[in-house]
């Protein structure tokens, strides 16, 4: 029997950027079950994930459904889809949904179905909004507007932002601007799969803000997967982009994970 790839030997594994129910892209599911399973086949131990619904076109019933997907499902954390063209309703959603105990942890936010780019009004209000509530955001972020959402949040030290596919095609440019950039963390979720990005990103950007994302169940788990193995990282770094920068970014009693979990 051929031996295990180091990640399957890491203690955990957490995945900071996942949907659930249908969607039209290349997979999709049509319930939360199909997250669970893939939590299983994979090992994944927690997946934060946000509502198909929500981020296509429906954010308070996306959230609804979100909720009801969280309940008894020990493995899954939510993020409550926000849509930045109505700052009222992103207000009372997150005042529903991020509460002490809930199993939501952060708010999701994508550019492209709202058509806001990341320059635009209403994501400075929105991103200032977050700040003011001290909220991690997951982002989409596609090619050179990575720089636009680093120099828009680099002065708001209350928000911490994930930019989800690291730029995608400009992965380069998503390590470079992280480094001048202490609350922007980038996970490789994409169906951009393109060799070397990894080795790039942990060699030339911040090596303490790399998260693990797999875009599931939009996308398989095994394009992220093999992106970090082909990567070759050593067992530590492995351990830091699987888990351990996760637990810095969302604390071990939002994860659900034991308090030594943060050593």
């Amino acid at each position: 029997m051929p031996d295990l790839h180091p990640i399957a030997r890491t203690r955990y594994i957490i995945d900071t950027h996942s949907h659930t129910g249908p969607y039209f892209f290349h997979m999709g599911s049509d319930d939360v079950r199909e997250n669970l399973r893939m939590c299983e086949h994979w090992g994944i131990t927690r997946q934060i994930v946000s509502a198909s619904r929500g981020v296509f076109h429906d954010a308070v019933a996306g959230n609804e459904q979100m909720a009801r997907d969280l309940e008894g499902n020990e493995n899954l954390r939510g993020y409550a889809v926000i849509n930045q063209r109505n700052l009222d309703m992103a207000e009372k959603e997150m005042d529903r949904w991020l509460q002490p105990g809930s199993p939501f942890v952060g708010v999701k936010v994508h550019t492209h179905y709202p058509h806001t780019t990341m320059s635009s009004p209403q994501l400075r209000d929105a991103f200032a909004l977050f700040a003011e509530r001290r909220t991690v955001m997951l982002i989409h972020t596609w090619g050179t507007d990575v720089v636009d959402l680093a120099r828009a949040v680099k002065d708001l030290d209350g928000l911490q932002v994930i930019a989800g596919h690291m730029g995608a095609d400009r992965w380069d440019l998503a390590a470079e601007v992280a480094n001048d950039t202490p609350n922007l963390w980038i996970e490789p979720s994409c169906s951009v799969a393109l060799a070397g990005q990894m080795r790039h990103v942990m060699t030339h950007g911040p090596t303490d803000r790399v998260l693990l994302g797999t875009d599931s169940t939009l996308l398989d788990p095994a394009v992220a997967f093999g992106q970090i193995a082909a990567a070759d990282l050593p067992q530590d770094q492995l351990e830091d982009v699987l888990w351990r920068n996760a637990v810095r970014l969302f604390g071990t009693e939002a994860l659900g994970l034991p308090e030594d979990a943060a050593a």
